[in-house]
């Protein structure tokens, strides 16, 4: 898979090229819970197995997931009025994406084989040491040349 860049609207009126450097293979259904400003607002979404896109806008790195809901809950506090809603939204479609720093998902793309990466990108990884002398591995994305 080589990766594509193609122009997309980024919600503010601009356009921004955007780059699908990857896909991720999700090998079986898992539900991820979306949390809201607060604590005791939230949704969960249940992902369903199958093939995602992985892209960048050059900075941030983004799992473009998505899914169907299956339970929510929402507080809604106003002048001490106090209203809760539940299941409202089940059955409707959500976003339940990650966007990543490109150090974190170089280190999926490496470590993770659900991770796929394009092919003309690579991975560069290099072990650093910490001032008191322990090991760590670093990650980082290369784009093609």
């Amino acid at each position: 898979m080589q990766s594509t860049t193609t122009l997309e609207n980024a919600g503010n009126g601009q356009k921004q090229n955007i780059t699908k450097i990857g896909e991720f293979h999700c090998a079986k259904d898992f539900k991820k819970r979306l949390t809201g400003q607060t604590a005791c607002n939230w949704t969960d979404v249940l992902v369903k197995k199958g093939t995602y896109d992985i892209t960048t806008d050059g900075y941030w790195v983004f799992v473009k997931t998505y899914g169907e809901i299956v339970g929510d809950y929402y507080v809604n506090r106003l002048f001490s009025a106090t209203s809760v809603e539940t299941d409202k939204n089940v059955g409707a479609l959500a976003n339940a994406g990650a966007q990543l720093n490109g150090y974190v998902a170089a280190e999926q793309f490496a470590t993770n084989p659900e991770w796929e990466l394009a092919e003309d990108w690579s991975v560069e990884m290099v072990t650093r040491r910490f001032a008191d002398g322990r090991s760590y591995k670093s990650f980082k994305l290369i784009e093609p040349s």
